[in-house]
């Protein structure tokens, strides 16, 4: 053999060594991204199946708190006219009554006309007749004087059924296979449940005489311990605490046709106050793992691209049933986030109840 062909040998043995050390890596990049890509979508199930359980766990527990619990249409009446002006500390709005309206929250103020106005509030007064705190003109709304009439104000949190089509601020819910139009947000309930306001030894007494005593667990013991409380009263409202846009999963969420939405992604909270003592602390109950969602500055907006909004809680006091619509995220894979729907519909066996307006 020639040392030419020796020479020829060795650099085409040199070649196949190196052409077969790229396939191998290119195999190997293969296999670890395949293996990579199971990974994932071994934690995207995960993910989803522990959404999925969390929320039907927080479904029961929604049934159980709410069976017995008394609901309220939470509105009262302006007994003063307010001006566009006033706002913040010092400011308040002078009404009928604020039972059942949470420590701090936002009012419907003129529902269904052209001086529609949110207004926020940051207190409660101890005769139940006052909003302090006044932030006016929020949720796109423009601030407005207001006089004394008989429309109602309600607390945005609730979403009532109401006649006719849909106003100004009200929208339109697909239930139970037919068209409901109704005003306010969705994002929260009030109400009052059975209490033992004597706390003695022995078998729980939730009656007053021959009716059940209505209040709720708040922090008007010793010390702000947790106690019974005839005064008391719940709500139930979402509470968000991040969030996510479209653009960084590349994908229409609501399925609207674009895909600049933002989200927040967060989750139900219970309240319990006082509502004669102002000075007793506001008792904040998580009832389940943050994955619920909500689209940013349109609370109840429809959220599966049906053309029907989806308020979180709607709330049928004449039939006394509470239809509550969890939509669940579960980050998975970074382009496929998964969505899940569950449904809960919750008869309030008890009659609601309407406080002297």
């Amino acid at each position: 053999m020639t040392k030419t062909s020796k020479h020829s040998q060795r650099g085409s043995t040199l070649i196949e060594v190196t052409f077969s050390t790229a396939i191998l890596s290119v195999l190997l990049l293969s296999i670890f991204g395949v293996l990579e890509r199971q990974g994932q979508l071994g934690t995207a199930t995960l993910s989803t199946a522990i959404t999925e359980n969390r929320a039907i766990e927080l479904a029961s527990r929604l049934r159980r708190e709410l069976v017995s619990a008394r609901g309220k249409r939470v509105r009262c009446v302006l007994t003063a006219p307010i001006s566009a002006g006033a706002s913040g500390s010092g400011s308040v709005l002078e009404v009928s009554t604020t039972t059942g309206f949470p420590p701090t929250g936002t009012l419907l103020v003129d529902s269904g006309t052209g001086s529609f106005e949110r207004i926020e509030y940051a207190s409660l007064d101890l005769d139940e007749r006052e909003f302090g705190e006044l932030s006016r003109g929020m949720g796109g709304t423009i601030a407005s004087s207001h006089s004394v009439t008989s429309e109602w104000i309600w607390w945005s949190g609730m979403a009532c059924p109401v006649e006719g089509a849909a106003g100004v601020d009200q929208g339109t819910a697909w239930l139970n296979g037919r068209e409901v139009p109704f005003r306010g947000d969705g994002l929260g309930f009030s109400y009052r449940v059975p209490v033992d306001l004597d706390g003695g030894v022995g078998m729980p007494d939730y009656l007053d005489g021959l009716e059940p005593a209505w209040g709720a667990i708040t922090r008007s013991g010793p010390d702000g311990a947790l106690a019974p409380n005839g005064s008391g009263w719940c709500a139930i409202s979402y509470e968000p605490n991040s969030e996510i846009t479209e653009v960084e999963f590349g994908s229409d969420i609501n399925k609207d046709g674009d895909e600049s939405d933002i989200f927040e992604i967060g989750r139900l909270v219970k309240l319990t106050w006082d509502t004669l003592d102002p000075l007793v602390p506001v008792h904040r109950q998580a009832l389940g793992p943050s994955c619920l969602l909500q689209e940013r500055d349109a609370p109840g907006a429809d959220l599966n691209g049906d053309g029907y909004e989806d308020p979180l809680f709607l709330w049928d006091a004449d039939t006394r049933i509470l239809s509550v619509r969890l939509f669940l995220f579960a980050r998975g894979l970074p382009d496929q986030p998964t969505i899940r729907i569950i449904d809960v519909r919750v008869f309030l066996r008890n009659a609601f109840e309407e406080v002297s307006e």
